[in-house]
């Protein structure tokens, strides 16, 4: 073998080398930030406030309100996780609609196949919560977004559903 196709062959070994050293650190983070629905939900993505011009704050987008503010929010996350079918009494004002989106939403992208369904009264509301469940995945850095890619482009999606 001449020497300059040896210096190739171990540039591209090299190159090789580097590329799965990425791909693991990548594995590594999607691991970290698909351990768990708290977790994804309040550092890892972002939801919007349609109230967020008369609350003074500097933009719509901002991090999913953590323990601090609602601590019954990993409470939820855990009773969905150990029930499969859960009733809860309509509230107002403690994003428990929110946070069982943001559950069906971080299932149905983590694990393959999964079905969710969102069951409201009129459709207008399905479509408000479909509209977040795709505002909590667009949020999410590119790299989640390549680890759990979309079937179709976002601006292709059905008003009612988001496809994996």
């Amino acid at each position: 073998m001449a020497q300059g196709d040896l210096e190739k062959g171990i540039e591209k070994l090299e190159a090789g080398l580097a590329k799965r050293k990425r791909l693991s650190n990548n594995d590594a983070r999607v691991r970290e930030a698909t351990s768990d629905v708290y977790r994804w939900v309040t550092e890892y993505t972002k939801t919007y406030n349609e109230h967020w011009v008369e609350e003074g704050r500097p933009s719509p987008y901002e991090p999913f309100p953590d323990a601090n503010r609602y601590p019954h929010l990993e409470d939820l996350f855990d009773l969905l996780e150990a029930e499969r079918i859960n009733w809860i009494e309509k509230s107002r004002d403690m994003m428990i609609s929110w946070g069982c989106v943001a559950f069906l939403t971080f299932h149905a992208m983590t694990v393959p196949r999964r079905g969710v369904l969102f069951q409201t009264q009129k459709e207008d509301k399905v479509v408000q919560l479909v509209d977040y469940a795709k505002c909590l995945y667009d949020s999410q850095p590119d790299w989640l977004k390549a680890a759990f890619p979309l079937n179709k482009s976002m601006r292709l999606q059905p008003a009612v559903a988001l496809e994996f």
